[in-house]
């Protein structure tokens, strides 16, 4: 009798463990994509934006520059990873300047 109640309270302890393991892990999954959510959240809301004379894409751009700021100011962002992303995009800029330049 005491060798299933030692295991019911095991059990318990290891649901405990296991619970709070998810919520951390589901809370480090939202803060790593906060930037991706605030992105479309910013894409469904730019419906309503345009209608002000601004253009989506111009929006958009707006919109990214101001969360990157934002993160980098409440130090969610480190400096070294701001640069990553700048270079990716700037290898990418490259790349497709590369692809659509008339003599290629």
């Amino acid at each position: 009798m005491d060798y299933f109640i030692g295991d019911n309270v095991r059990n318990c302890i290891d649901m405990k463990k296991t619970l709070s393991f998810l919520y951390n892990l589901g809370t480090e999954l939202v803060k790593s994509s906060l930037f991706g959510i605030l992105f479309f959240l910013c894409f469904g809301f730019g419906k309503y934006i345009t209608s002000f004379g601004l253009m989506l894409a111009d929006f958009m751009f707006i919109s990214v520059i101001v969360i990157q700021i934002i993160l980098i100011a409440t130090r969610y962002e480190s400096w070294k990873e701001c640069r990553i992303i700048l270079i990716y995009h700037f290898l990418g800029f490259v790349m497709e300047a590369f692809k659509t330049h008339p003599s290629i």
